[in-house]
């Protein structure tokens, strides 16, 4: 009902609506739905320009749309084009927005990066957040994005105290755990295990709130927090924390994965730390089974945890356990990574002691040897590792 000329409503007639046929729809392939939705970013364009003119502010951003939807293509070369015609026109306007502008720096920053000109890259998130600054919170989740990747511009350029300040800015902005797993590993490079602690004990209270559904990270995050507890020999904590990693994530995405499994292994290595090596042998080899399960019996994590409970048997003085599992480890790695490879040397310098301890000293002599020829391809042979080599190779010809 409409109101008439003098103000009364009048009717209008409306003829009956013809019945729907509802027909199925052919299934259109992904490649082909998304090649209709460029060719309609790419008439918006046309259309922007013709009715609006080519500075006008809409077409700018019909252009960034057009852009950013390239870029998640993986067509970083036409976005990055797209890109600088949506700023180009946006600058030629009297009076830009600040905001519309430092949206289309940073998808040139995110094109940037993906063809490899980091440097260009970093310069155009920098003039990015320095117009968002200017701006306020009127766009605060791409402010958090814009520091988050000029802090992985930092850290490819090894800049870690750069990094630092970026990801705390972005946390500042927008606190979020998987930031904040970032920065805590930051950190730990930066030799800082206090801060790290501190930031992963943020991430962690996030991740555990009451009305937080299970994550998989809360796992992550406890595991990383055991790990450091280790580290300053804090067994007894660390055995807790890495216990209550296995439990977050059988509560959110179950053990049968590689993140429940290394948290495990990392369980078992500290149980051995302690002194505790019949649990630790126990958590191994179901580890070591898991493992099995999940990445198939030749895969080089299942080298590292037949190495870590070959080592739990050689500290119990169960050689005859021990051996076969460190001979497995090395054949696995040599597989995976050549015969040079560091963690292969680490695998065979470990058998070499067992050898030596059982009385075979040919045969440790000669592993110790090749651990040593390793040592050398790498640059390592004035390191500790060598000289314990030699040290070995002497004690194994000592008749």
């Amino acid at each position: 009902m409409v109101l008439g000329a003098l103000g009364q409503a009048c009717l209008v007639c409306v003829s009956p609506a013809p019945s729907l046929q509802l027909q199925a729809q052919p299934f259109e392939p992904l490649a082909e739905r998304q090649q209709h939705i460029e060719l309609l970013h790419r008439e918006a364009v046309r259309r922007k320009q013709q009715e609006l003119g080519p500075t006008h502010p809409v077409t700018a951003s019909a252009w960034r749309d057009l852009g950013l939807f390239l870029l998640a293509r993986d067509r970083a070369q036409e976005a990055e084009g797209c890109l600088r015609n949506a700023l180009r026109a946006r600058e030629s306007t009297s009076n830009p927005d600040s905001l519309e502008m430092a949206r289309d720096l940073f998808g040139l920053a995110q094109a940037a990066r993906r063809l490899g000109r980091n440097e260009q890259s970093e310069i155009l998130c920098g003039k990015a957040i320095r117009l968002l600054q200017d701006v306020g919170g009127r766009d605060s989740g791409l402010q958090a994005e814009a520091q988050l990747l000029h802090a992985a511009l930092a850290i490819e350029r090894d800049d870690l105290r750069a990094a630092e300040d970026r990801y705390a800015a972005a946390i500042k902005i927008r606190p979020d755990p998987s930031s904040m797993l970032d920065l805590a590993d930051v950190l730990e490079r930066l030799g800082e295990p206090r801060k790290a602690e501190s930031v992963l004990s943020r991430a962690l209270a996030l991740r555990t709130a009451p009305d937080a559904p299970p994550h998989p990270q809360a796992g992550e995050i406890l595991h990383r927090m055991g790990l450091l507890a280790a580290n300053d020999a804090e067994y007894l904590r660390a055995r807790d924390l890495l216990v209550r990693a296995g439990e977050a994530f059988a509560r959110s995405s179950g053990i049968d994965n590689e993140a429940a499994a290394s948290a495990a292994d990392s369980l078992g290595n500290v149980l051995r730390a302690s002194g505790d090596l019949d649990a630790a042998s126990r958590v191994l080899a179901a580890t070591l089974e898991l493992r099995i399960r999940i990445l198939g019996p030749r895969h080089p994590d299942v080298a590292v945890t037949l190495n870590n409970l070959a080592g739990v048997h050689h500290v119990a003085e169960r050689l005859a356990e021990a051996e076969p599992l460190y001979r497995r480890a090395i054949e696995i790695l040599e597989g995976s990574y050549g015969d040079s490879d560091m963690r292969v040397a680490d695998s065979i310098f470990n058998l070499g002691y067992l050898l030596l301890a059982k009385g075979n000293r040919s045969e440790a002599a000669g592993l110790f040897r090749r651990v040593l020829s390793i040592l050398v391809r790498h640059g390592e042979e004035a390191g500790q590792m060598a000289a314990e080599a030699r040290s070995a190779i002497a004690a194994a010809e000592l008749r």
